[in-house]
């Protein structure tokens, strides 16, 4: 169970990446007003005024931004990745669900709920499809990198073994010879009892 959840773990955190790239891409195409910091940027910031480190410069900021996003994505892997161990089947389909199953519990339950992000109902319809779009983006390269690696895993090539051959009676009779074949006989008549006085 854990090698599976550890290996979503991994599948979730390198999904991560074309998912990123969709949404800055997707993010250019949105009118001007509406292309303020993503919601990842946007939790950092929150993040790091909480706990009063202002002084952060941008590069550290976007480090910062990167290592919670990434994070966040392999963290999701690996609860995809349990719930594969419980008989999910691993595949772009249940993962694009799954990554749909993400954003709403993120942006519409958890998110708002520790009152980092206001609820996705706020927020501009395109923004919305944008993260929805790379939810699916991350949810799909999920779903087939955990079945890819699990079909690896469980396709090494069975340990055989030579078959049983029964010996023949002729094979066991030599068996037989071979182990008597170092006996010393011994003929009735051959030895004395007793040595000879002369």
């Amino acid at each position: 169970m854990i090698a599976t959840c550890l290996r979503s773990a991994a599948a979730g955190l390198i999904a991560t990446l074309p998912m990123t790239i969709a949404m800055v891409l997707m993010r250019r195409a949105l009118p001007r007003r509406e292309q303020y910091p993503l919601p990842p940027r946007q939790i950092t910031e929150q993040f790091v005024e909480s706990v009063g480190a202002t002084d952060l410069n941008e590069t550290q900021t976007q480090a910062l931004t990167a290592f919670a996003h990434f994070g966040y994505g392999g963290a999701a892997g690996g609860v995809y990745g349990t719930l594969v161990e419980q008989g999910l089947p691993a595949n772009a389909a249940t993962g694009v669900i799954f990554g749909l199953g993400v954003w709403s519990g993120s942006y519409l339950g958890l998110l708002p709920a520790l009152h980092v992000l206001s609820p996705a109902t706020e927020h501009p319809a395109r923004r919305n499809a944008l993260m929805i779009a790379a939810h699916v983006v991350w949810g799909g390269a999920l779903g087939m990198l955990t079945e890819r690696w699990n079909s690896k895993r469980h396709n090494y090539p069975p340990v055989t073994h030579p078959p049983h051959k029964p010996r023949l009676p002729w094979q066991r009779a030599s068996s037989l010879q071979l182990m008597n074949r170092d006996r010393l006989t011994i003929v009735p008549g051959s030895i004395d009892p007793l040595p000879h006085i002369h």
